[in-house]
Parts: structure tokens; C-alpha cells; sequence
């Protein structure tokens, strides 16, 4: 069922000039075959002589120097005697086979028998006679088979091959997990080799089906890629023969403006038409080589998209999960070479700048220039835009280490330091934790236990709520101080940040700011939240925005004066109740159960980092390192690190 030979003969059937199927092949010395027009065309435009015969030439593929075989004929007979390569059977044969389904068993044994259906299970076509066996031997007695003619008709010339559970590295074993760490499907033999001290891995039976809307988030994806190459490739084509006009043009021009002096404008005639003959195989080999990359990006996208629909028809639910982590990796990686060689090549224009001083000739060294300028291509643009709709949230968490604070129930936390932490904990305690010795540095006393904690280290000071209602101000510097109570009384208090200098903190159902001058609190704008239990509040500095968690367990951005920007929400994210903002503006979410998910910069796309946590049960809080590259989670005694990558 493989179509690698009909593909292979496919190229070696079509022109590298042109881009079509071979018309009246012809070969050089070299042995590469084109269209005799094409080459015809081709050895015209570079000829070395102004007289019509033919002279020595070179391949527009290699650049062999290619000599006339009889140089006193002109070169429009010369070229029709170059070998003719009978290549018409092969294509016959190409079609034939294009349309014909071969049983795989009678091939390993050289029989030719056509095959009528196709196991999932092996991946093999088999024809009348040899499913029999297969039904009857123990090992594929349970496989399932499907009618080829029912498959051809969805699967457009596909090869049947998509339809697997194999390992992308070990292709003779199947696919039996998935870590989370490293976003990768793993066999036996990757578990146990690369994979064996990873934190998050799961067996691909226990992992849920795949989300509906997420396989159609997936398609949407591919179309939209399909799309803008499309629209690429047929601009391109276009610029190509814009180009070529445009070449033709000038050699019009330039022909015209020496015929009236002909004695002196042969000699630079000659010499202008070989420098235009190499721009112009110079940027035709340029546009030729884009036209190539974008036409192999987009048959890559329809046949996963092909593929893709293939799977979801006829495969079972864990065919369905390798593929499409298959095809993620694969589009992704031609994503990435057609970007970096499409890169190389930006749209021409040319133009012929007639030489005014045209009639001075006898004085002259050249008759003109051709101006070739370079703009960015626009269609590029677009499909770099459209590269991937999840790139923002192309990230995933490593876990790097955790910490057992034994007898401290920790709430809250933030990093003062690369080596110090402050925790909430109960019972009524601050604690200041060094990274480096894994222990306590020092403990600070509070009325009531602490729930959420921000840090100003220009002012070195912290903002704290408490359980009681209460919002406490403490001052460091290298160790606890002392406190003020800022607020004492209902309403309940919640998340806290900072942004610009000033304090931020959720009240009740307000947003407040603490004045540095009276130590007051004054209200910014409404909030929809409820503080008696633990909630969030986070600040995104470079967009000027706040994110704090609802009292229904939305994320909720809004502007800094309080206009609402997004909501998100999702089944997957239970009981929301901490925050964290990275540089690049991407919300971290934690939710109480232990799971972690990440919402992009415009709130439209969020996906899962973590399902759970390893020792955390009842996850309390999340928060970044100053450098924004390690993520802190605590809950219970325990604080887990897990890298950002």
C-alpha cells in the first residue's frame, strides 16, 4: 500500500524547468532531462553567439559546460538531436499501478495478486486467499480488517500506513505511554531508556479520548496552513512569470534601442543579453527552488490532513492520539524547513533603466542596467503568521526538584532572591526558606495565618492576607522587622500583587491599592470574586492588565482601569485558585486538585502542563523566579519546582 515508487517515478518524470510531466524529453550529456522546448528556450536565452548556431552551454541543473555536438547547425536542430528518453512506458506503467492494490504476503514471495482488504492492526493488504490465513493464525485471529474499496473512498490515494500505534523511534514496537514532561509518545524501549526517571508519564490506555474540539482545533489548523501555502504557491507562480515578462521586456527594449546602430551595438548586445541571461537564470533557479519548497509544504499538509481524517474515521482512539502527536512534531519540523528556505528568496521586481546618453555609443562601455530590487514578500508574512496556532504555548514543565517542609502547612509563597523563598504557613507563621541549604532561615510570628503574599523589594517590604480579613504590611531587610495592620475588618481579603511601585490587593469584591503616603487603602474598580476562600491576583506589567480568578473559578483579565479584556474557563481547569503572569504574557494557572494549565497572551487558546502534581495534593499557590524560567507550586508541606521549557 506504500506510494513511495509511484512518487519516485513521478519525479523522474517531470521537467525541472517547467514543473510538468516530461513533453518530448530530451537529455543532456549531463543526463538530466527536460522538455525539448523548455531546454530549447533555456539554450537560446544563454547562447554564447549572436549569430544563431550553437556553441558551448551550460546545465541549468549542475552547470555542467555542455558542448555542441555539431556546432555549425543552428541550435533549434541541434537541440531536437539530443537523445530522446523513452520514458512513456514508465508512465503508463506509473498510472497502472497508481490505481492498483498489490496483497503484501504474495509480494515478500514475488506473486502479483490483487488485495481487497486491509488489516489496521498489521498495517498489510491481502487478497482472497491469504486473509484466510490470517484469520486463523492466533496471533491475528482478534485484528481488524476493513474493505480496501470502502477506504479508497475517503482515503484519496492515501497510503494506509498513517493508521498506526508504532513508535516514531522504534518502529517495530508499539506505542504503550505518554510523558508529559517531555510532550513525546514512548514504547518500551523508550520508557526504559530515556524516560525512566521522568516525574509525569502515563499509559496511553488511561489517557481520555481525544477532545472533539481539539481534533477539530487541529484540522482548523491544517486547513489554514493548506490555505496560505496555497495562496502562496499560486502567488509565486504568478511573480514567476511576471518575471519572466519582465525579462522578456527588457530584451525587447534593448534590441529595440540598438538596431539604429547597429555597426558599434552588436558587440554590446551580445554582451548585454549573456549578463541578462544570468540574472535571469540566476532568479528563475531562485523562484524554481520556492515554487519546489512550497509545493512539497503543502502536499506534506494535505496528506496529513488527509491522513488525519483517515484515522479519525477508521482508527481506534489511541491511533488517533499517536498520529496526531505524530503529525504535530512532523508539520511542525516542514513548518520549519519550507520557513527557513522560503526565507532565502524575496519577490523581484526588474526593470530596464534606458542610458540617456544612448546616442554618445561610440563612447560608451554598456547600453543600460538592469535594476533588479528585492521587497519582502508579503505571502511570507502571512504564512509565518499562520505557522502554528498554538506556538505561544509551545512550552511544557520539567519537574526540577521538590522541598518537604515537615509540621508547615504552606498557603502562599514568593521568591525575594535566586535562593530565597517567603512562605505563608500555617500555623501563623512567615518563613523565610533558603534554596541553596534546603532549610529554614528564619520564622516570623503573625496574628492570623497567612494566605497570599507579594514582595516590593525597592521598599523591601511585603503585603499580606490573612484568613482573618486582615491585609498586614511587613518590612525586611535580611530579616523580619515589624507589621502594621492595614485592615482589620470585613470584608474578607485575597490575592495580592504589585505593579509599578504600588501594592495591589482583592477586597471583598474590589480591587484596592495601598497608598505609600497614608498607609490607606482605595478602591480601583469592581471585581466579581469572593475572598473567603483562597483566590488570585496577578499583574502582566507589559500589557498593563490584571488577572485574578472569579468565584466561579473563571480567569478573568481586565485593562488597569478595570474594562474587561477576556474571560476563560474550561472543564479541564477545576477550582481555580492561584496565578502567575510570565514576561512573555502567558497566565499559569493552578487549580486545587494539582493540575496546571497555560492561557496565551490574547486568552484564546489555553492547553494542560501538568495533570497533577507528584507529592501535592491540595495545590494552594503557584508564582515564578525573578527570571520567569522556573515555576514554583505548594501546597499541603511540599514545594514543587518544575522548569519552564
Amino acid at each position: 500500500m506504500a506510494s513511495g515508487g509511484h512518487n519516485n517515478t513521478e519525479e523522474k518524470c517531470t521537467c525541472p524547468i517547467c514543473l510538468e510531466i516530461l513533453k518530448s524529453p530530451k537529455r543532456l550529456p549531463c543526463l538530466h532531462t527536460f522538455c525539448e522546448l523548455c531546454i530549447q528556450e533555456f539554450l537560446s536565452s544563454t547562447e554564447l553567439s549572436g549569430d544563431g548556431e550553437s556553441s558551448n552551454y551550460l546545465c541549468p541543473i549542475c552547470r555542467a559546460l555542455i558542448f555542441s555536438i555539431k556546432p555549425k547547425i543552428p541550435f533549434s536542430q541541434w537541440v531536437s538531436l539530443l537523445p530522446n528518453i523513452q520514458i512513456s512506458s514508465t508512465m503508463e506503467e506509473s498510472e497502472k499501478k497508481e490505481n492498483e492494490n498489490e496483497c503484501d504476503t504474495c509480494s515478500r514471495q514475488n506473486i502479483r495478486s490483487e488485495a481487497k482488504l486491509w488489516c489496521q492492526d498489521c498495517r498489510d493488504s491481502f487478497c482472497d486467499q491469504c486473509i484466510k490465513l490470517h484469520k486463523v493464525m492466533k496471533f491475528s485471529v482478534d485484528h481488524t480488517v476493513v474493505q480496501i474499496s470502502q477506504i479508497r473512498k475517503d482515503k484519496h490515494d492515501l497510503d494506509l500506513s498513517v493508521i498506526s500505534d508504532s513508535c516514531p523511534v522504534h518502529i517495530s514496537k508499539r506505542v504503550e505511554a505518554y510523558c508529559f514532561d517531555h510532550k513525546q509518545i514512548l514504547c518500551v524501549l523508550c520508557l526504559t531508556l530515556k524516560h525512566r526517571k521522568c516525574d509525569n508519564v502515563q499509559a496511553v490506555e488511561e489517557i481520555p479520548a481525544i477532545n472533539k474540539d481539539a481534533l477539530e482545533e487541529f484540522q482548523k489548523d491544517l486547513t489554514i496552513k493548506e490555505n496560505a501555502t496555497d495562496k502562496m504557491l499560486q502567488e509565486s507562480k504568478r511573480d514567476k512569470e511576471i518575471l519572466m515578462e519582465s525579462f522578456v521586456e527588457i530584451k525587447k527594449t534593448a534590441t529595440q534601442n540598438v538596431q539604429s546602430m547597429k555597426d558599434k551595438l552588436d558587440e554590446l548586445l551580445v554582451s548585454f543579453k549573456k549578463d541578462l541571461a544570468l540574472k535571469l537564470d540566476e532568479n528563475k533557479l531562485k523562484q524554481q527552488t520556492k515554487i519546489e519548497s512550497l509545493n512539497t509544504l503543502l502536499e506534506n499538509i494535505q496528506s496529513i490532513n488527509k491522513a488525519t481524517n483517515l484515522v479519525k474515521n477508521y482508527g481506534s482512539s489511541v491511533q488517533l492520539f499517536v498520529h496526531l502527536e505524530k503529525s504535530k512534531s512532523e508539520i511542525e519540523l516542514k513548518m520549519r524547513e519550507a520557513m527557513t528556505q522560503l526565507k532565502k528568496t524575496n519577490n523581484v521586481e526588474v526593470q530596464f533603466i534606458v542610458d540617456e546618453i544612448l546616442r554618445q555609443i561610440n563612447q560608451r562601455d554598456c547600453i543600460g542596467n538592469v535594476s533588479i530590487t528585492e521587497t519582502i514578500n508579503r505571502s511570507l508574512i502571512g504564512l509565518a503568521s499562520v505557522r502554528s496556532l498554538d506556538s505561544s504555548l509551545d512550552i511544557h514543565l520539567s519537574k526540577k526538584r521538590t522541598i518537604h517542609l515537615y509540621g508547615y502547612k504552606i498557603t502562599g509563597g514568593v521568591c525575594i532572591s535566586s535562593k530565597s523563598l517567603v512562605l505563608c504557613t500555617a500555623p501563623c507563621k512567615l518563613v523565610e526558606f533558603n534554596l541553596d541549604e534546603e532549610k529554614v532561615k528564619q520564622e516570623y510570628k503573625v496574628c492570623h495565618d497567612p494566605k497570599r503574599i507579594s514582595y516590593n523589594p525597592k521598599k523591601k517590604s511585603f503585603l499580606v492576607s490573612s484568613y482573618d480579613n486582615s491585609l498586614l504590611l511587613v518590612l525586611y531587610d535580611n530579616c523580619f522587622r515589624s507589621k502594621k495592620v492595614i485592615k482589620g475588618n470585613p470584608p474578607s481579603t485575597g490575592g495580592v500583587c504589585i505593579y509599578a511601585g504600588n501594592f495591589y490587593a482583592i477586597v471583598g469584591t474590589e480591587l484596592q491599592t495601598l497608598s505609600d503616603a497614608s498607609l490607606k487603602l482605595s478602591t480601583c474598580f469592581q471585581t466579581y470574586t469572593d475572598c473567603s476562600g483562597l483566590n488570585a491576583l496577578a499583574v502582566d506589567p507589559s500589557g498593563k492588565r490584571f488577572m485574578y480568578t472569579t468565584k466561579d473559578f473563571h480567569v478573568r483579565c481586565v485593562s488597569i482601569d478595570g474594562k474587561e479584556l477576556f474571560s476563560c474557563n474550561d472543564t479541564e481547569m477545576k477550582k481555580i485558585n492561584s496565578l502567575a503572569v510570565s514576561a512573555r504574557g502567558l497566565t499559569f494557572v493552578g487549580g486545587e486538585t494539582g493540575s496546571i494549565h497555560v492561557i496565551s497572551e490574547n486568552g484564546e487558546q489555553m492547553k494542560m502542563l501538568l495533570p497533577k502534581c507528584v507529592n501535592i495534593q491540595n495545590l494552594s499557590d503557584i508564582w515564578l523566579d525573578e527570571f520567569g524560567k522556573t515555576l514554583y507550586v505548594c501546597g499541603d508541606e511540599y514545594i514543587e519546582l518544575y522548569d519552564i521549557i
